[in-house]
Protein backbone atom coordinates (compact mmCIF):
# COMPACT_ATOMS: atom_id res chain seq x y z
CA UNK A 1 0.00 0.00 0.00
CA UNK A 2 1.31 3.54 -0.70
CA UNK A 3 2.63 4.55 2.53
CA UNK A 4 0.75 7.77 3.04
CA UNK A 5 -2.47 5.62 2.85
CA UNK A 6 -1.47 3.21 5.19
CA UNK A 7 -3.15 3.12 8.98
CA UNK A 8 -6.40 4.54 7.89
CA UNK A 9 -8.02 1.40 8.30
CA UNK A 10 -8.34 0.62 4.62
CA UNK A 11 -6.74 -2.98 4.62
CA UNK A 12 -9.65 -3.89 7.74
CA UNK A 13 -12.22 -2.71 5.22
CA UNK A 14 -10.74 -4.65 2.48
CA UNK A 15 -10.82 -7.84 4.62
CA UNK A 16 -13.92 -7.40 6.20
CA UNK A 17 -15.39 -7.68 2.24
CA UNK A 18 -13.24 -10.61 1.65
CA UNK A 19 -14.55 -12.42 4.75
CA UNK A 20 -18.45 -11.57 3.75
CA UNK A 21 -17.64 -13.08 0.23
CA UNK A 22 -15.93 -15.69 1.63
CA UNK A 23 -18.66 -17.04 4.25
CA UNK A 24 -21.36 -15.96 1.83
CA UNK A 25 -19.79 -19.37 -0.10
CA UNK A 26 -19.53 -21.05 2.87
CA UNK A 27 -15.86 -21.04 2.57
CA UNK A 28 -14.78 -22.37 6.10
CA UNK A 29 -11.03 -21.24 6.94
CA UNK A 30 -8.69 -18.78 5.35
CA UNK A 31 -4.93 -20.04 4.98
CA UNK A 32 -2.12 -18.15 3.56
CA UNK A 33 1.84 -18.18 3.62
CA UNK A 34 4.39 -14.76 4.85
CA UNK A 35 7.78 -14.36 4.81
CA UNK A 36 8.83 -14.02 8.63
CA UNK A 37 11.02 -11.08 8.19
CA UNK A 38 8.08 -9.14 6.86
CA UNK A 39 6.84 -7.89 10.53
CA UNK A 40 4.30 -5.61 9.11
CA UNK A 41 2.74 -8.66 7.41
CA UNK A 42 2.38 -11.25 10.16
CA UNK A 43 1.01 -8.12 13.00
CA UNK A 44 -1.71 -7.13 10.10
CA UNK A 45 -2.94 -10.78 9.77
CA UNK A 46 -2.30 -11.27 13.64
CA UNK A 47 -4.73 -8.46 14.25
CA UNK A 48 -7.51 -10.06 11.69
CA UNK A 49 -7.38 -12.57 14.18
CA UNK A 50 -5.40 -15.24 11.30
CA UNK A 51 -3.04 -17.56 14.03
CA UNK A 52 0.06 -18.89 13.14
CA UNK A 53 0.15 -23.24 12.70
CA UNK A 54 3.13 -23.97 11.09
CA UNK A 55 6.98 -22.39 10.30
CA UNK A 56 8.85 -22.82 7.22
CA UNK A 57 12.03 -22.67 5.29
CA UNK A 58 13.09 -22.10 2.29
CA UNK A 59 15.80 -23.79 0.53
CA UNK A 60 18.26 -23.19 -2.83
CA UNK A 61 21.43 -24.16 -4.37
CA UNK A 62 22.99 -24.60 -8.12
CA UNK A 63 21.97 -27.46 -9.87
CA UNK A 64 25.63 -28.04 -11.07
CA UNK A 65 26.52 -28.54 -6.95
CA UNK A 66 24.37 -31.49 -6.09
CA UNK A 67 26.64 -34.13 -5.99
CA UNK A 68 27.24 -37.05 -8.41
CA UNK A 69 27.54 -39.84 -5.85
CA UNK A 70 24.95 -41.79 -6.75
CA UNK A 71 23.91 -45.23 -6.23
CA UNK A 72 23.74 -47.21 -9.45
CA UNK A 73 21.10 -49.89 -7.93
CA UNK A 74 18.42 -47.32 -7.26
CA UNK A 75 16.88 -46.69 -10.90
CA UNK A 76 14.34 -43.08 -11.72
CA UNK A 77 11.97 -42.95 -14.14
CA UNK A 78 9.81 -40.68 -15.23
CA UNK A 79 6.12 -41.01 -14.86
CA UNK A 80 3.35 -39.68 -16.00
CA UNK A 81 1.62 -37.88 -13.15
CA UNK A 82 -2.54 -38.51 -14.31
CA UNK A 83 -0.70 -42.52 -13.52
CA UNK A 84 0.17 -41.41 -9.65
CA UNK A 85 -0.61 -43.48 -6.95
CA UNK A 86 -1.06 -40.97 -4.44
CA UNK A 87 -1.75 -43.41 -1.43
CA UNK A 88 1.53 -44.95 -1.85
CA UNK A 89 3.77 -42.06 -2.24
CA UNK A 90 1.55 -40.41 0.50
CA UNK A 91 2.58 -42.98 2.49
CA UNK A 92 6.24 -41.61 2.13
CA UNK A 93 5.39 -38.34 3.25
CA UNK A 94 6.95 -37.00 7.35
CA UNK A 95 4.60 -34.17 6.58
CA UNK A 96 1.59 -32.32 5.16
CA UNK A 97 3.16 -30.30 2.14
CA UNK A 98 2.04 -26.43 2.62
CA UNK A 99 -1.11 -25.86 0.46
CA UNK A 100 1.08 -24.75 -2.72
CA UNK A 101 3.08 -28.15 -2.76
CA UNK A 102 -0.04 -30.43 -2.24
CA UNK A 103 -1.68 -32.21 -5.01
CA UNK A 104 -4.42 -30.41 -6.05
CA UNK A 105 -2.28 -27.36 -7.11
CA UNK A 106 0.27 -29.26 -8.39
CA UNK A 107 -2.59 -31.39 -10.81
CA UNK A 108 -4.35 -27.72 -11.59
CA UNK A 109 -0.79 -27.04 -13.74
CA UNK A 110 -0.17 -30.83 -14.25
CA UNK A 111 1.81 -29.82 -17.45
CA UNK A 112 4.55 -28.17 -15.80
CA UNK A 113 5.81 -30.85 -13.85
CA UNK A 114 8.17 -33.50 -14.31
CA UNK A 115 7.61 -36.63 -12.09
CA UNK A 116 10.00 -39.85 -11.41
CA UNK A 117 9.93 -42.69 -9.69
CA UNK A 118 12.49 -44.39 -7.68
CA UNK A 119 13.07 -47.65 -7.65
CA UNK A 120 14.86 -50.68 -6.08
CA UNK A 121 14.41 -54.34 -7.91
CA UNK A 122 10.81 -53.20 -9.21
CA UNK A 123 10.04 -51.51 -5.78
CA UNK A 124 8.89 -47.74 -5.53
CA UNK A 125 10.61 -46.66 -2.68
CA UNK A 126 10.40 -42.62 -3.20
CA UNK A 127 9.19 -39.97 -6.06
CA UNK A 128 10.08 -36.31 -6.67
CA UNK A 129 8.29 -33.70 -8.78
CA UNK A 130 10.14 -30.67 -9.82
CA UNK A 131 9.00 -27.43 -12.07
CA UNK A 132 10.05 -27.66 -15.48
CA UNK A 133 11.13 -23.73 -15.65
CA UNK A 134 11.07 -22.55 -12.51
CA UNK A 135 13.45 -25.56 -10.61
CA UNK A 136 11.24 -25.51 -7.79
CA UNK A 137 10.38 -29.42 -6.35
CA UNK A 138 7.14 -29.22 -4.17
CA UNK A 139 7.11 -33.23 -3.51
CA UNK A 140 10.20 -35.44 -2.74
CA UNK A 141 10.17 -38.35 -0.31
CA UNK A 142 11.38 -41.57 0.40
CA UNK A 143 9.93 -44.56 2.16
CA UNK A 144 11.28 -45.09 5.62
CA UNK A 145 12.87 -48.02 5.22
CA UNK A 146 14.83 -47.15 2.06
CA UNK A 147 16.56 -43.37 3.54
CA UNK A 148 20.70 -43.09 3.84
CA UNK A 149 20.82 -45.38 0.91
CA UNK A 150 21.08 -42.79 -1.52
CA UNK A 151 17.91 -42.85 -2.97
CA UNK A 152 17.04 -39.06 -1.98
CA UNK A 153 20.00 -37.87 -3.40
CA UNK A 154 19.57 -39.84 -6.86
CA UNK A 155 15.88 -38.49 -6.91
CA UNK A 156 17.18 -35.36 -6.36
CA UNK A 157 19.99 -35.48 -9.21
CA UNK A 158 17.64 -36.96 -11.27
CA UNK A 159 15.32 -34.32 -11.04
CA UNK A 160 17.61 -31.13 -11.45
CA UNK A 161 18.03 -32.77 -15.14
CA UNK A 162 14.63 -32.06 -15.93
CA UNK A 163 14.37 -28.19 -15.41
CA UNK A 164 16.12 -25.20 -17.31
CA UNK A 165 16.55 -23.24 -14.57
CA UNK A 166 19.99 -23.11 -13.21
CA UNK A 167 19.09 -23.44 -9.22
CA UNK A 168 16.86 -26.21 -7.74
CA UNK A 169 14.74 -24.68 -4.67
CA UNK A 170 12.58 -26.63 -2.06
CA UNK A 171 9.81 -24.04 -0.72
CA UNK A 172 8.19 -24.22 2.65
CA UNK A 173 9.54 -27.87 3.84
CA UNK A 174 8.02 -28.06 7.56
CA UNK A 175 10.51 -26.72 10.42
CA UNK A 176 9.38 -30.09 12.32
CA UNK A 177 10.69 -32.27 9.59
CA UNK A 178 14.20 -32.89 11.02
CA UNK A 179 15.02 -35.43 8.22
CA UNK A 180 14.75 -33.39 5.74
CA UNK A 181 16.11 -30.47 6.83
CA UNK A 182 19.29 -32.73 7.97
CA UNK A 183 18.90 -34.09 4.41
CA UNK A 184 19.43 -30.51 2.56
CA UNK A 185 21.69 -28.67 4.89
CA UNK A 186 24.24 -31.87 3.83
CA UNK A 187 23.67 -31.20 0.56
CA UNK A 188 24.77 -27.84 0.92
CA UNK A 189 21.45 -26.00 0.20
CA UNK A 190 21.05 -22.20 0.99
CA UNK A 191 18.28 -21.46 3.04
CA UNK A 192 16.97 -18.33 1.72
CA UNK A 193 13.85 -17.74 3.38
CA UNK A 194 11.53 -18.29 6.47
CA UNK A 195 7.69 -18.41 6.21
CA UNK A 196 4.60 -18.75 8.64
CA UNK A 197 1.82 -20.61 7.46
CA UNK A 198 -1.35 -18.65 9.17
CA UNK A 199 -4.69 -19.59 9.50
CA UNK A 200 -8.05 -18.03 10.09
CA UNK A 201 -11.31 -20.02 10.86
CA UNK A 202 -14.15 -17.86 9.71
Amino acid sequence: MIPKYRKQGITGNIFNKVLRHLRNNNIEQYLLEVIQSNKPAVNLYEKQGFLITRTFSCFQIEKELVSNELNSSIKCESCNIKEINWELLKSFWDFEPSWQNSIEPIMSVYNSFEVLIAQIDGKTVGYGIIDKITGDIPQLAVHIGYRRKGAGLNILKSLTDQTESQNVSFINIDNKCISILEFLHNLGFENIADQYEMVLNI
